[in-house]
């Protein structure tokens, strides 16, 4: 973004949040998450979230070429 923010979802600090809330709440079940699991488990919402955004700016981008009036060239 050009006034040097970003969009919640996009902040690996929230993400390891999420993961450490889920990592807490899934202890009262018995199943325990090591740090390093959840550490792999945010690097991997990352990647997925970066791909996610990859393919929709990808999807607008050809989406707003189709939809132009004004030929290219």
């Amino acid at each position: 973004m050009s006034n040097g923010t970003k969009p919640a979802w996009a902040s690996s600090t929230i993400w390891g949040a999420i993961i450490t809330l889920v990592a807490a709440g899934v202890l009262l079940f018995g199943v325990e998450i090591t740090p390093e699991e959840q550490g792999a488990a945010t690097s991997s919402v990352m990647q997925i979230i970066g791909g996610i955004s990859a393919l929709l700016a990808t999807i607008v981008a050809i989406r707003g070429r189709y939809k132009a009036d004004t030929k290219i060239g």
